[in-house]
């Protein structure tokens, strides 16, 4: 794997709904039947509270915290990120809406690094502003290869 996968479920405008990269169909029911289950469910039990500093570009501004995990598995390593409320929600029935982002990482990246760390705002500003659901290309999102491990590249 050497693009990050990023997996969102937010309110769009008329109740909640998922975004995800292009996969196959077998990697797409892995990773929404065993993979995503079992980190939010780390996110829920043991996230904690994440500084996201205010990273902001003309289109948005991602709030300053949220509640953030990991959970690793065989070869791969989940971010995930919960920040509620929304502010992008665009529901007015939605009560305090919700934004939830699963980055999928391989499990042989430089986690301890700045240029990890820019990665990471990257993909969590590519998620906070993807505002569409289903199937959307600008979410799986290329890993420099300075990042990976050195027997590993």
């Amino acid at each position: 794997m050497k693009d990050a996968l990023l997996f969102l479920e937010r309110n769009m405008g008329s109740g909640y709904e998922h975004a995800f990269p292009p996969l196959n169909p077998l990697r797409f029911w892995w990773f929404r039947t065993r993979v995503l289950p079992r980190s939010d469910a780390v996110l829920k039990e043991a996230g904690h509270l994440a500084n996201l500093g205010r990273e902001s570009s003309p289109s948005f501004e991602l709030p300053s915290e949220g509640t953030a995990s990991t959970f690793s598995g065989r070869g791969f390593t989940v971010y995930s990120l919960l920040v509620q409320p929304d502010t992008l929600c665009t529901d007015k029935k939605a009560r305090n809406p919700k934004f939830t982002l699963h980055a999928v990482f391989p499990s042989n990246l430089n986690f301890i690094s700045g240029p990890f760390q820019a990665l990471l705002a990257k993909c969590r500003s590519i998620g906070w502003n993807t505002l569409r659901s289903g199937c959307v290309e600008s979410l799986r999102v290329p890993i420099p290869d300075s990042l990976f491990l050195p027997k590993h590249r």
